[in-house]
């Protein structure tokens, strides 16, 4: 029962702090973006992108060292489909309309257009060799 309240404990801490780092990043990567004159979509592509799925690509880098790859390939396909869909659909109904220039969002969606049908024509062979790693990583630059 203990490790039951702990973890509770934990997890609501946890979310405390995810919630508090959160509001900090976004604040400053605003902050960089305009500071840089870089766009903030742009910001949020890169950098911001990168450090919210940290937590994700340590979940992966361990399920491939078990032996469950295949958990690895479904959770990150899956988490970038519900990123997508959910975040999109969401931000209307709780945020406010953002603007974002038409060339830069045809050029993100052309990226991961062509980075998903990569992943798929890799996995569809059943196993990802290292060579495919490369290509994979690769796309992302």
């Amino acid at each position: 029962m203990l490790g039951l309240i702990l973890g509770v404990m934990i997890l609501v801490a946890g979310i405390l702090l995810m919630t508090l780092s959160s509001d900090k990043a976004v604040e400053h990567s605003v902050i960089l973006a305009s500071a840089l004159g870089i766009s903030p979509l742009m910001i949020g592509f890169t950098l911001v992108s990168i450090g919210t799925d940290l937590p994700e690509i340590v979940n992966s880098i361990i399920s491939c060292a078990l032996g469950r790859g295949n958990i690895n390939a479904g959770g990150s396909i899956g988490s970038v489909l519900m990123q997508l869909i959910m975040i999109f659909g969401i931000l209307p109904f709780f945020g406010a309309s953002f603007k974002a220039k038409r060339k830069e969002i045809l050029v993100i969606g052309a990226c991961l257009i062509l980075a998903l049908m990569l992943v798929v024509s890799i996995v569809e062979k059943g196993y990802i060799s290292r060579i495919n790693a490369l290509f994979l990583v690769g796309s992302w630059l």
